[in-house]
C-alpha cells in the first residue's frame, strides 16, 4: 500500500494540485498531511476519493479548520 505525506502547502493550489496529480497517477488512496494546510487547501482535498489524515501546523487555527472538515474526508 502507498500513501503520500505531504506538510506546509499553505493554500499554494498551484503546487498542491502537482502533487495531486501525482497522487491519482500512482492510485494513492491515503494522504497525511503534517501541518500548515490552510481552508483552500482543505477545500480542494475534500473532492479528492481519498482518506485524508491531518493535523494542525503552527499557521492553522484548529477550531477554524475542525469545522470545515467536518463532516469530510478529513
Amino acid at each position: 500500500m502507498l500513501v503520500a505525506v505531504i506538510s506546509d502547502t499553505h493554500d499554494n493550489l498551484i503546487r498542491l494540485e502537482k502533487a495531486l496529480k501525482e497522487i491519482r497517477s500512482r492510485d494513492i488512496k491515503l494522504l497525511f498531511h503534517c501541518g500548515d494546510i490552510g481552508e483552500e487547501t482543505i477545500n480542494v482535498l475534500k473532492s479528492e476519493d481519498i482518506q485524508i489524515y491531518a493535523v494542525c501546523g503552527n499557521n492553522d487555527y484548529f477550531f477554524e479548520l475542525e469545522k470545515i472538515c467536518k463532516n469530510s474526508n478529513i
